[in-house]
């Protein structure tokens, strides 16, 4: 199921990256979120946002920010990088 297939992804990855792609990347990207908020999952989670893809994404969690839904704390729990240089500049070496 997808919760043993987030925590197989866990066990063997560096870090959760979320590509441009369909509603199964939404769906993995907000219950990674979630347990990076709740703790159970302590890798880096980005947003790598090619071609600003994801920018609408972006600027409707910055209006549930601003509107008091998310807070800060669990913003920064993700980063977010224009492209794949930027991204491994980004990380300092965590991801490779």
């Amino acid at each position: 199921d997808m919760n043993e297939r987030i925590m197989k992804e866990e066990e063997i990855s560096d870090a959760f990256i979320m590509f441009p792609g369909g509603i199964g990347t939404f769906d993995e990207f907000f219950k990674i979120w979630t347990m990076k908020k709740v703790q159970q999952i302590k890798k880096p989670l980005v947003i790598l946002n090619i071609g600003e893809i994801f920018s609408p994404l972006i600027k409707q969690i910055d209006v549930l920010s601003e509107a008091g839904f998310i807070k800060k704390p669990a913003l920064d729990l993700i980063s977010v990088y224009d492209d794949v240089s930027s991204l491994l500049e980004g990380t300092n070496g965590m991801i490779q």
